[in-house]
């Protein structure tokens, strides 16, 4: 077995990383995030209490950056599998 160079492994992760966050983005959570961001909008509210039902925690933190692109406010929910997404 031959140990590849650490310069191509980072290439690998990267690749995965990539590959990952687009698939976070498609994935059934991250719609079901942005269909509850815009219920609470239209009842008026500027927060969002999201819960993450799935399997992959690394998520959170896919949906967290893109949120805060957008211009979102993230505030952590201790002790919850989760955050509250803030636009008021």
């Amino acid at each position: 077995m031959k140990l590849q160079p650490a310069s191509e492994m980072k290439k690998v992760t990267n690749e995965a990383t990539a590959k990952f966050e687009k698939n976070s983005l498609a994935s059934e959570y991250f719609k079901d995030l942005v269909k509850g961001i815009e219920s609470k909008a239209e009842q008026g509210s500027c927060k969002f209490a999201y819960i993450y039902q799935g399997d992959e925690p690394r998520m959170l933190g896919v949906f967290s950056k893109e949120l805060k692109k957008a211009g979102y406010t993230i505030l952590d929910n201790k002790g919850v599998t989760g955050f509250t997404v803030n636009w008021g």
